[in-house]
């Protein structure tokens, strides 16, 4: 599926109109109106917010060979369950070094405090 058709059915599968996605990307109507029909493509700097905002891979995304079943469905679960593990550790860490190092709490976690 070519990435003009992507952006159309992402941006209307997450329920946006053209002018809220530009508010959310700091660009033009008329520009989310050219990348949905192929008259320009996203520049790099707009990519990643992009595929933060729709919950895709930049790979999924700009794969003509990949359908939007493969780009919205498959990367979300995978993801999620890594961000949840990465928390867990994350956490298990912190408790860690924080129980067995008081100093370490007000040098390296004002937040905490």
């Amino acid at each position: 599926m070519p990435l003009p058709e992507k952006l159309l059915t992402l941006r209307k599968r997450s329920g946006l109109f053209q002018e809220a996605l530009a508010e959310k990307l700091e660009i033009s109507r008329q520009t989310v109106s050219r990348w949905e029909l192929g008259a320009a493509q996203p520049e790099a700097g707009k990519l990643l917010p992009l595929c933060r905002l729709f919950g895709v891979t930049a790979e999924s995304l700009l794969d003509d060979a990949r359908n939007l079943a493969q780009v919205a469905e498959a990367p979300a679960g995978k993801r999620a369950s890594r961000c949840l593990r990465a928390l867990v550790l994350a956490g298990v860490g912190l408790a860690g070094n924080v129980s067995s190092s008081p100093g370490w709490r007000r040098s390296h976690a004002p937040c905490l405090l």
